[in-house]
């Protein structure tokens, strides 16, 4: 039964270390318009994380979703700008 215990007890600790949230790396601007972008995490059972550029004028920059920061930030940071990019 102590076994048993430990097991439990590791999982948990594993558990609760995914729980904690880990701060976004640095996110450059909007390959496209050049405005700073959004971060959302999804409200469903992964909290999957999203990046989106916020110009009300159409750019529409946005990312897939991804299921940790790392991961969300190397998306949006290796992206290629298209014609409207101020770079």
């Amino acid at each position: 039964m102590g076994h048993t215990d430990e097991a439990f007890r590791a999982m948990e600790a594993v558990m609760e270390k995914k729980r904690k949230p880990k701060p976004m790396p640095r996110l450059k601007p909007c390959p496209f318009c050049g405005n700073q972008p959004h971060v959302a995490q999804a409200l469903d059972e992964l909290g999957r994380i999203s990046i989106w550029c916020p110009d009300s004028l159409g750019c529409l920059g946005a990312s897939t979703r991804f299921l940790t920061p790392e991961s969300a930030a190397e998306a949006w940071n290796t992206r290629r700008g298209g014609k409207r990019a101020k770079r």
